[in-house]
């Protein structure tokens, strides 16, 4: 029973994902899609992948700093080859990254995982948070255009979205009788033979998120979490001028694109694949293009952002095993 559970677990993204992939491919050959990287000016695609590892350089120096507080020294390379192990697992399971990650830095660094563990949540909930800070920017200015722009994509999901919110409602009801329920048999609880194991985990990863607090450089903590959003943003941006009839997009909707881009990619699928399809091909119809040109356009970019990061995540993954051996 269990592992049919696991099974559904990883297959329920995928199905999903290969379904958003087929409502947004349903009226696009595969000569449109391949026709972009045949003439696409490769020299902006080389800049794009130069910021992505500035990006994820940043990320790693932010996680040595969150990390210091626990007692932790952790060397730059390893936590860089530990972020992109992650990054290249989301790829193949869902959210299994943040655990790759953890796992890969206590091989490498001897950082305990489930205290790794809370600190890249306290980084997830940042990142949430400037996504949200970002988002709120961009209704502050674009409020009118784009309540029309979701009005109009969701209009025809009406159905799916009301499902999903039963679904929500449900796991939230579901959520407080569990919590009814160990509060009222928490001292049977307490006797459970594996108790004090647990017991443990949750407060390691409680002393991981609670280091940020403790941050030693604390300008320094936000500068790198300023830095890793500006190149995202840079990396989408760049990519405009690949071609003629996007390289007078502006600055301003790169910032649209980086948001909706985000989004798709935060979906619970591998990859984004599907999300960010349809998120950022209609954004691009804000600038008058068609839906199947704006699908092209965002495989396009997503294509770029997937394959460098599934060869620099595999180059880093075999470094793991290199570097585990010149260790030992």
């Amino acid at each position: 029973m269990r592992f049919f559970a696991q099974l559904l677990k990883y297959l329920l993204p995928l199905i999903l994902s290969i379904g958003l992939l087929g409502y947004a491919f349903q009226k696009i050959s595969f000569q449109a899609v391949v026709e972009p990287f045949m003439r696409a000016n490769y020299f902006w695609i080389g800049i794009s992948g130069i910021l992505a590892i500035i990006s994820h350089l940043a990320r790693a120096a932010r996680w040595q700093l969150a990390i210091a507080p626990l007692g932790y020294s952790m060397r730059l390379f390893p936590a860089f080859i530990a972020v992109m192990v992650g990054y290249f697992m989301n790829f193949v399971i869902p959210r299994a990254g943040e655990f790759a990650r953890c796992a890969m830095i206590q091989r490498l660094e001897k950082v305990p995982a489930d205290k790794a563990f809370g600190t890249v949540v306290i980084e997830r909930i940042i990142d949430v948070l400037m996504l949200g800070v970002l988002c709120l920017v961009l209704l502050l200015v674009e409020f009118s255009r784009l309540s029309k722009f979701f009005l109009d994509f969701f209009e025809t999901k009406i159905g799916s979205l009301l499902g999903l919110w039963y679904l929500g409602l449900l796991a939230v009801i579901l959520a407080g009788l569990l919590a009814v329920l160990a509060v009222v048999y928490w001292q049977n609880i307490k006797k459970w033979r594996f108790f004090p194991f647990f017991q443990k985990l949750f407060l390691n990863i409680w002393q991981g998120m609670v280091s940020i607090r403790r941050v030693k450089n604390p300008l320094l903590f936000i500068a790198y979490t300023l830095l890793i959003w500006l190149m995202y943003y840079l990396m989408a941006y760049v990519l405009f001028f690949c071609f003629p009839e996007t390289s007078n997009l502006d600055m301003w909707f790169a910032y649209l694109i980086l948001i909706m881009g985000t989004i798709g990619m935060a979906t619970p699928v591998q990859g984004g694949f599907g999300a960010y399809h349809l998120l950022v091909g209609s954004v691009f119809a804000l600038r008058g293009l068609s839906a199947e040109q704006g699908v092209v356009l965002a495989t396009f970019m997503h294509t770029v952002q997937t394959v460098f990061i599934l060869i620099i995540g595999g180059l880093c993954f075999g470094a793991s095993w290199f570097w585990q051996t010149k260790k030992s």
